[in-house]
């Protein structure tokens, strides 16, 4: 039996980490969550996730700066899919679009499948 793949999820906000834990380990995969950039970059190097689930919004180093963090280091490889609430034109945005490591962007509210669909895609399960 293979592992499970693990998801690393950071949101500031708890309702949406909540419910994105729920339906991410619904879907068979091992959820570790981070409630902001500090913690997700602890989490990042000390767990080495299969992929991160990244707000660009975040309290402490921005969602931004946890990618240019990933940029080096093990956790080059690691892909990302950032969610946001901003539209493809604010700066945020745009500065993530140049991180090599993100392979998808999604807008909130986020459809369930389309995430899990994504996920799946990525890490090719």
């Amino acid at each position: 039996m293979t592992p499970k793949k693990k998801i690393l999820i950071v949101d500031d906000d708890e309702l949406i980490l909540n419910s994105l834990e729920a339906i991410i380990g619904m879907a068979g995969f091992e959820v570790h969550t981070a409630e902001n950039g500090t913690v997700a970059i602890a989490k990042i190097d000390q767990g080495h996730p299969d992929l991160v689930v990244l707000d660009l919004v975040l309290p402490g180093p921005s969602g931004a700066e946890v990618l240019k963090h990933m940029e080096k280091g093990a956790a080059m490889g690691i892909p990302v899919v950032v969610i946001t609430a901003n539209g493809p034109d604010h700066p945020v945005v745009r500065q993530a679009r140049e991180a090599h490591n993100v392979h998808e962007f999604l807008q909130k509210p986020i459809r369930r499948d389309t995430l899990i669909d994504a996920i799946k895609r990525i890490l090719k399960v």
